[in-house]
């Protein structure tokens, strides 16, 4: 009895110690953004790596690729997950796995100037991983993964080393020109960066040297906008920043050309004045993944464009039949597209001074010039409540714009006028198809319906719309935001195939294993991402439904298939 005694109070105290060292060394979630700097440019976050692999498993398009890649069993089970997350027991690329908060910071963003219109753009950024593992573990496997990248990337770089405060900076330089990889592991923390400003901010910000991110009441209320507790991954830009972004992609957009007023000075403005907070999320749903983003817009200009943008309750009939033989397409629905163009026109207006506004007045008014419309109010006038851009290849330089139209005859005169007096025109089903001889420039119109736009591309949508006229059934996620004027559906089988093979290029997977005329099957069968936009109290909100969503473009990023 005496020894039954010992044994049970030695297996009790067994039983308290496991319990207590399980609590003990168990992963308690932290706020990434304490380590992000308060000045940071983007902010992303992610606080389950194994989440989001549940999350991209769990999507129509992998169900029926991950066994095409033999990739489908790579994730490892809800329980044992669990065990090794609390526990620590298991390799230490499983355990970080089943651990890691990632965040992603870019500081700032440099452009140099190649020729007189590239520009070329170098981000100061870091990615940030609480690993809730002790240095003595992560250390080691840092530097072998951070080896094998940057060899891969650099061929052979070099390897040197630097300690700051506690940190020991380990720096991969590539054998020609200034690209680097900077890793530091201090503690449970890892901050991977392409420059020496960008980790060492990340650092100092540890050390309360630097102001973080974390008490921003603007990122406490995009939190809870987008619901991201319980997001996959959620993004943010402050207010202050919105405005600095735009400056940024607008000459990439725009090129880099010189003018006395420079059109991204005068948008840049603007935007800083229109702009509040950027928000994103994502989540798994309806078999795909859902992105969600959110544009909070200033006062006065919220309250002056929430009145304006009503969709039309009328649906448009072109849609399904362009579809299919298209990249992309752009429906536009107000209940009056003119209405909606000078209610937006004036609140940029308002954002601006004189010297801007008139500027910017005669930019806005040739926005439709590729369409061979000079005089936007009055053609928006003449048409219908359903509009359309279709986009037929990815690399078109100009899209194919579709309208509904009220005015036939006016229509047709306005059109006429425009395209000159050198015509060639011909019948194309009920359309009458019009080419202007010494323009890049067409038109076809019937008695519901015009489309302008390169000649070619006229012709190839208006004889797909004569030869069906009757529209099947569309494949594409259903749009789902009631309030939304401006849906775009978009062929993402590229997209998809450079994720599939990126994600084949990040696990060593043979590609040559596999069938590529059993991917190109599938991928011709996927349905179209949709994305949705619509303007309320809080700003613009857009919801984007695809196969993989912003996951597949960042990864892509991460792991560039050769």
């Amino acid at each position: 009895m005496i020894l039954m005694r010992r044994i049970a109070i030695a297996l009790l105290l067994l039983f308290v110690f496991v319990i207590f060292w399980i609590w003990w060394t168990r992963p308690t979630r932290a706020d990434m953004a304490a380590y992000a700097p308060a000045d940071s440019l983007v902010y992303l976050e992610a606080n389950s790596i194994v989440d989001i692999g549940r999350g991209i498993a769990s999507t129509d398009a992998w169900q029926k690729l991950g066994p095409h890649l033999q990739l489908q069993q790579q994730l490892p089970s809800p329980w044992f997950s669990k065990f090794v997350m609390w526990t620590g027991l298991g390799s230490v690329q499983t355990v970080v796995t089943t651990r890691a908060q990632v965040a992603v910071v870019m500081l700032n963003v440099g452009a140099t100037e190649e020729g007189e219109t590239t520009l070329k753009v170098k981000p100061d950024a870091a990615i940030i991983v609480e690993t809730h593992t002790p240095s003595w573990r992560t250390k080691p496997a840092v530097e072998k993964f951070i080896g094998n990248f940057a060899r891969t990337a650099y061929g052979t770089p070099t390897l040197t080393r630097q300690t700051v405060n506690d940190a020991e900076l380990l720096i991969w330089s590539a054998p020609t020109g200034s690209r680097q990889i900077i890793a530091a592991t201090e503690g449970s923390l890892v901050v991977i960066g392409n420059s020496d400003l960008a980790v060492r901010a990340c650092l100092a910000v540890k050390h309360g040297e630097r102001p973080s991110l974390k008490d921003a009441p603007e990122l406490r209320a995009m939190r809870q906008k987008l619901n991201a507790e319980r997001a996959l991954a959620f993004g943010y830009v402050s207010s202050a920043n919105a405005g600095k972004l735009v400056s940024i992609a607008t000459p990439l957009l725009m090129g880099s050309g010189r003018s006395e007023i420079p059109m991204e000075t005068i948008l840049t403005e603007a935007a800083t004045k229109l702009l509040g907070s950027i928000g994103w999320s994502s989540i798994a749903a309806n078999g795909g993944i859902e992105d969600r983003y959110l544009f909070n817009i200033k006062e006065p200009a919220s309250s002056r464009l929430t009145g304006l943008f009503h969709p039309t309750t009328a649906k448009n009939q072109f849609i399904n039949p362009l579809i299919p033989n298209s990249y992309s397409i752009t429906e536009y629905s107000f209940e009056s597209p003119v209405v909606a163009w000078q209610g937006f026109e004036s609140a940029l207006l308002s954002q601006m001074d004189a010297l801007s506004a008139v500027v910017f007045k005669s930019v806005w008014k040739s926005a439709l010039n590729n369409y061979g419309v000079e005089e936007p109010e009055a053609f928006l006038k003449l048409v219908g409540p359903q509009l359309a851009t279709v986009r037929l290849r990815p690399a078109a330089e100009r899209s194919v714009l579709v309208a509904s139209i009220t005015e036939y005859e006016q229509v047709k005169s306005l059109i006429r006028a425009r395209l000159g007096s050198r015509l060639s025109q011909e019948s194309v089903g009920p359309f009458e198809f019009v080419n202007a001889v010494d323009k890049e420039l067409s038109a076809a119109i019937s008695e519901r319906l015009l489309l302008l736009g390169p000649p070619d591309d006229v012709r190839s949508c208006t004889t797909n719309l004569a030869n069906a006229p009757n529209p099947g059934k569309l494949n594409a996620y259903k749009p789902s935001l009631a309030s939304a004027t401006i849906v775009t559906y978009t062929n993402d089988s590229d997209r998809i195939r450079t994720f599939m093979n990126a994600v084949a290029q990040a696990v060593n997977y043979q590609r040559s294993q596999s069938n590529p005329e059993t991917l190109e099957q599938f991928l011709s069968q996927v349905p179209y991402s949709v994305t949705e936009t619509a303007l309320n109290s809080e700003g613009i909100q857009r919801r984007t439904q695809s196969s993989f969503g912003q996951f597949s473009t960042i990864f892509s990023l991460l792991f560039p298939s050769s």
